[in-house]
């Protein structure tokens, strides 16, 4: 059987839906950023590295996670926007889109810990909202174009609560 990728939106879900994945069919777990971390430990992950940088970095760790056997990897919510990327994980994946309505998502990421997400730290609950509904606008063909199957976040059973 192929790895599986999961995608979506930033806040969705991914890393527990990713985990529970994982282990219900024994399989190793790997969360890109992670390694993306893992094997960047001098730069510091601030906005000036997502900003230059962390793409780059990130297609580097997809293709790490191509090399390994048995594995759900989650990627970062903007895997997509690089279309090496979206060439990657239609040719070594089974691609697994999250998805859910941006209120749902703004209502995820307002109730996390904003400080590990840069692009919406220090945002009101109102301009978090409004930067999902354009994010998710924009991204979501992309999402669409890059998935073999699509699960609704908002109906699988955890709801709002955050792991």
């Amino acid at each position: 059987m192929k790895n599986i990728a999961i995608i979506g939106m930033p806040g969705i879900g991914k890393t527990r839906f990713g985990r529970a994945v994982a282990t219900l069919l024994n399989y190793n777990f790997l969360d890109l950023d992670e390694d993306i971390k893992f094997h960047n430990p001098e730069k510091v992950m601030d906005e000036a590295f997502l900003a230059e940088d962390f793409r780059a970095e990130e297609t580097r760790a997809l293709f790490r996670a191509c090399e390994k056997d048995d594995v759900v990897v989650v990627c970062g919510g903007g895997v997509i926007e690089t279309p090496i990327n979206v060439d990657t994980l239609k040719r070594h994946f089974v691609t697994i889109l999250l998805e859910a309505s941006p209120d749902y998502i703004a209502d995820r990421i307002t109730l996390q810990n904003s400080s590990h997400r840069p692009m919406f730290y220090g945002l009101t609950e109102e301009a978090t909202k409004e930067k999902v509904r354009i994010l998710l606008g924009r991204r979501r063909p992309l999402y669409e174009n890059a998935a073999d199957l699509r699960v609704d976040a908002e109906r699988i059973g955890y709801e709002k609560e955050i792991p």
